[in-house]
């Protein structure tokens, strides 16, 4: 995801929203507003970027639920790392 604001969204482009069910954090904006993140793919590392466009500080994300240190609730793109 190369820009937390600026996700296809069928109709354009716009904010990229957490849609956890029932959570403190639902509805939110993910871009800077994030303070841990979690990763159940067996076979990829996830790896959060502090900027747009995978640039910037990394947090690797990967196993169970991880406090992010490098991009806490200053994440603003994602990629998969194998």
């Amino acid at each position: 995801m190369y820009d937390f604001d600026s996700v296809q969204d069928g109709t354009g482009y716009s904010p990229l929203k957490y849609c956890g069910f029932k959570s403190s954090g639902s509805g939110q904006n993910v871009k800077n507003n994030a303070a841990s993140a979690r990763n159940t793919h067996s076979s990829y590392t996830g790896v959060l970027y502090y900027n747009s466009g995978y640039k910037g500080a990394a947090d690797y994300i990967w196993g169970t639920v991880n406090q992010l240190d490098a991009t806490y609730n200053e994440n603003a793109s994602f990629n998969w790392k194998s």
